[in-house]
């Protein structure tokens, strides 16, 4: 239950973040970055895109999965990728999620960054607190 909980609240940011972009034309898009086919990491993937698929922007964003299979020289390049295609991306284990908000720096955006699956944002870098985590993840 805690963590449909905690799907659904990813999903419900992803949700109003990107029904609040404005400019450019066409489908917003999703970067889902996985770093495993593990049963929990694949249980958070298809829960945030079954909330998404519930939600009133369903029919405007285009949703992008990858994943390198635990590979982390290929979790980086797919992590560069998706920051430079995406309007939101979500990284799903704590090598991704690090991987995307690199990613996301080095592009120079400030995209959301989201993430599940990760025992401690903190100590990862990924926010600077829980209480209050800044910036754009």
């Amino acid at each position: 239950m805690k963590n449909k909980k905690a799907l659904l609240g990813i999903a419900m940011v992803a949700t109003s973040v990107l029904a609040s972009c404005t400019g450019g034309s066409g489908k917003k898009k999703v970067g889902i970055l996985q770093f495993g086919s593990f049963p929990a990491l694949e249980n958070a993937r298809k829960g945030f895109e079954d909330e998404l698929a519930k939600s009133d922007i369903k029919d405007s964003i285009e949703i992008t999965v990858s994943n390198p299979q635990a590979n982390g020289a290929t979790n980086t390049q797919m992590a560069g990728t998706l920051a430079s295609s995406c309007d939101l991306v979500y990284g799903i284990a704590t090598p991704s999620a690090v991987a995307l908000k690199t990613a996301v720096q080095s592009a120079g955006t400030e995209i959301p960054v989201l993430f599940s699956a990760v025992t401690n944002p903190v100590a990862a870098n990924l926010v600077s607190s829980l209480e209050a985590p800044g910036g754009n993840v």
